[in-house]
């Protein structure tokens, strides 16, 4: 006579979907659930087909809870609000931080506008050339 089904309680799911949550491998899992008719661990088998909506939402579910963590940490007024506020606005508000480059010439001075070597004299062609040890 085959046995039941395994059904898990409400508590396993929930502490399933937090283990999951949180990375734990689905072997490590498994070895923490305890089928209530055998009194033993349940299979990785049984594992997937009892905590399949789990195993398929957990990420979501956490990922879920921590936005909206993170968004009343954004609208509140206690001391991590604006660095919550800004976090979110870069992630979701497309803020981007302002990137400057800033060129300038030898010892911070003016950048010097470089001439054409067709405007060079051969002896200043050969000083500029002689600079990167080349001789005509």
């Amino acid at each position: 006579m085959a046995r039941p089904p395994f059904v898990p309680t409400e508590e396993q799911r929930f502490v399933t979907t937090v283990m999951l949550a949180c990375g734990m491998p689905q072997e490590f899992i498994c070895s923490q659930i305890i089928n209530t008719q055998t009194g033993n661990p349940i299979s990785k088998k049984t594992f997937e087909k009892a905590f399949r909506n789990e195993i398929d939402n957990c990420k979501l579910i956490a990922n879920a809870r921590v936005a909206q963590s993170l968004f009343k940490k954004a609208i509140g007024t206690g001391p991590q609000s604006v660095t919550a506020a800004i976090f979110w606005l870069k992630c979701h508000g497309g803020w981007k931080p302002v990137e400057a480059i800033e060129l300038t010439g030898k010892n911070g001075g003016p950048i010097q506008q470089q001439t054409s070597t067709s405007d060079l004299t051969d002896e200043q062609l050969e000083k500029e050339l002689a600079k990167y040890g080349i001789k005509l």
